[in-house]
């Protein structure tokens, strides 16, 4: 018997980011999404403030754990960064710090925007901006006596390096024609010398065009002092090593805040300083999320992440690069605009997460999968295409493909086909009383499975009701059985039993809940696994005919379920909670992906205090970003997501009436 206890919580992080309470009932109370922090930002605070000070005035809007400030700064305004107690406080906070003016000053505070946590393996930056600028180099026009030769000294270029350039090669015609078929080479280095251009491409002759710049350090320094000069806050400043694709040197510079990158930006591009030779410098605000893949994971799917890291390429305003480390590899997509960053990480998300099986963009899902027979079936399939492998997940109703496009396509055809025999087949539906119920939970269904095949014949345990699936003779036996089990009960019926609230009959292997209601053990257990398809919770006791509110104990469903069918519960839980909570939050609209992300908070803004703002922006000799007006949008990482649907409130209720 499980005795009444104070209610039990219980903690845990679900699809890799999402952080979840779940009490008694296994009941959601609070949720903490992968993209949440509880740490913000707060610039243009005059650098004369001491920190107690603003840790006086933080804590008077919020409970403050933790305050850092630089040390030393050579810019008359600093950026602090305050931790509060949760997230949702923090992103309830931000609106209200964000444009406050106080110490002389109008503050701006932005939430920070990494996405990772301790056990995430990605990471989302919109404070990164890519400079790149040419490397010391120069232009080569070389000559070959046959096409065969020109072809194979493109083919070399392409993929192997001269010194630390990777070379741009392309077919010349016109002048100057060294030889009969002609390459014109860029980002050559400037101190390579004919001898070593031809040992390279096997050319016949070689002309110079004229170098850009002779000294790299002295570029180096020269673009360090542009960073300073800027203005920006920088953390960080990062030069990628050679090989140098294109001739082109590429530094990525992380910086506090987004408004710092775009300022960086606004300063740098465009320019043709002397110490580049003149040649333009380009720097692009880069919104960028980087995936920390093990070694054994990346070498199964580079074929798939070079095959889109060159289609990318081909596309110029996007980016996949891929960086070895000794224990794992960091793949970095790169978009200046969260929408393109959207579709590239669609495209990972599908080489990483696998395909899901659609039909003309529609999820393909049939209920035989999580069965016994179905994952025969499919089991089947992995081992007439090996190595492919399939996963079913019956919370989200997939069914998902990991492997080679080619073995991938093969597969979902099969599964397609399955599907569509499977419901050209007629389904029957058939009502249970109570006492035909029990039979069925107990030994009925097993006979009558054996007689129809395991697949055909189905238990509703929340509808009270047997469907089968197949002919009229089928339908028949079905009918037939539920006849004789009807006759069994009304035979054998003692009125002095306890009684099973779901199958009626008397308790085998009781479980006694603290309402004091008995349940048989396996009903409990198959009632609390029905919750993973209808999506009611709580989950409540069905003793008094339905009546009695008692929430089944948490620790009465860890200790009776197997780890993944708990696990399985508590997403069905989740899934449930988001969807009665769509005022607070909404979906990620990348295809399959399972992250949701929190509506930013509601600020009123009257017409008479954006007047006053705007006049006292203007007079301001500091700079302020305006506070964001969210309605029905959500905000992440600079981009606006529309919610999806909601789930109908009369369909939980007329469900709730049926199991009643």
């Amino acid at each position: 018997m499980f005795a009444r206890t104070p209610p039990e919580f219980f903690s845990t992080t679900i699809y890799k980011h999402i952080r979840i309470k779940v009490t008694d009932g296994c009941e959601v109370t609070e949720v903490t999404t992968g993209f949440e922090t509880s740490w913000i930002y707060i610039s243009n605070v005059p650098k004369e403030v001491k920190q107690d000070e603003l840790a006086e005035l933080l804590k008077s809007h919020g409970e403050l754990i933790d305050l850092r400030l630089p040390e030393k700064s050579t810019s008359p305004f600093v950026t602090a960064k305050a931790r509060f107690s949760t997230a949702a406080e923090a992103s309830r906070l931000c609106p209200v710090l964000n444009g406050l003016k106080v110490f002389g000053s109008t503050l701006t505070a932005k939430l920070t925007i990494n996405a990772s946590n301790a056990d995430s393996n990605t990471h989302l930056h919109d404070t990164t901006v890519r400079i790149s600028w040419e490397a010391p180099s120069k232009t080569a026009y070389a000559g070959f006596s046959t096409k065969e030769a020109s072809l194979d000294a493109l083919a070399k270029a392409r993929f192997t390096p001269l010194g630390k350039h990777l070379l741009k090669a392309a077919d010349h015609t016109g002048l100057p024609a060294v030889g009969r078929f002609n390459i014109r080479f860029d980002g050559v280095p400037a101190d390579t010398d004919s001898e070593e251009l031809k040992a390279f491409s096997g050319a016949s002759g070689i002309m110079w065009g004229q170098v850009n710049y002779t000294s790299h350090h002295r570029a180096l320094n020269g673009i360090q002092r542009l960073l300073k000069e800027s203005g920006a806050e920088m953390l960080d400043f990062d030069v990628m090593p050679p090989p140098y694709k294109n001739g082109l040197i590429v530094g990525w510079a992380h910086l506090v805040s987004s408004a710092d990158a775009k300022k960086l930006c606004s300063y740098m591009h465009g320019r043709k300083p002397a110490f580049t030779g003149l040649t333009r410098i380009f720097a692009r605000h880069i919104h960028t999320l980087e995936y920390s893949l093990a070694l054994d994971v990346y070498a199964n799917v580079k074929q798939d992440i070079d095959a889109l890291a060159a289609t990318v390429w081909r596309m110029g305003y996007l980016t996949v690069s891929c960086r070895p480390h000794p224990t794992y590899v960091a793949v970095r997509l790169g978009a200046e605009d969260m929408q393109g960053l959207s579709k590239l990480k669609g495209e990972l998300d599908v080489i990483l997460s696998g395909e899901v099986v659609r039909d003309n963009g529609k999820v393909v899902w049939h209920g035989f999968f999580p069965r016994f027979s179905g994952q025969e079936f499919l089991a089947s399939l992995e081992r007439q295409h090996a190595p492919l492998k399939i996963t079913v997940d019956r919370v989200r109703k997939t069914v998902r493909l990991f492997g080679m496009s080619t073995e991938r396509l093969a597969v979902r055809m099969k599964i397609m086909e399955k599907v569509e025999e499977l419901r050209k087949q007629k389904v029957h539906t058939i009502a249970l009383d109570g006492r035909a119920f029990g039979v069925f939970m107990n030994e009925g269904l097993k006979e009558l499975q054996r007689e129809l095949g395991e697949d055909a014949v189905h238990l509703d345990l929340w509808n009270r009701a047997l469907t089968v699936r197949g002919d009229q003779h089928a339908n028949d036996a079905a009918r037939d059985a539920v006849i004789r089990a009807r006759r069994t009960q009304f035979t054998t019926q003692l009125p002095t039993i306890i009684q099973c609230p779901v199958c009626f009959d008397q308790v085998s292997n009781p479980v006694t809940l603290c309402c004091g209601h008995s349940w048989c053990k396996t009903c409990l257990t198959r009632y609390m696994m029905t919750a993973v398809d209808e999506k009611f919770f709580p989950l409540t006791c069905l003793g008094d005919d339905g009546k009695c509110q008692e929430k089944i104990p948490l620790n009465c469903a860890k200790q009776l379920l197997p780890a993944a069918d708990f696990e399985a519960v508590i997403e069905a839980a989740f899934s449930t909670h988001i969807n009665r909570h769509l005022d607070e939050f909404c979906f990620c609209p990348t295809p399959d992906c399972p992250q949701i992300y929190r509506r930013m908070p509601r600020v009123e803004v009257s017409k008479s205090s954006a007047k006053s703002q705007r006049k006292s922006d203007n007079t301001s000799t500091t700079t302020s970003s305006p506070v964001s007006v969210v309605f029905d949008t959500v905000e992440v990482a600079g981009s606006s997501f529309k919610p999806l649907g909601r789930e109908s409130s009369q369909r939980l209720l007329k469900r709730k009436e049926t199991l009643a």
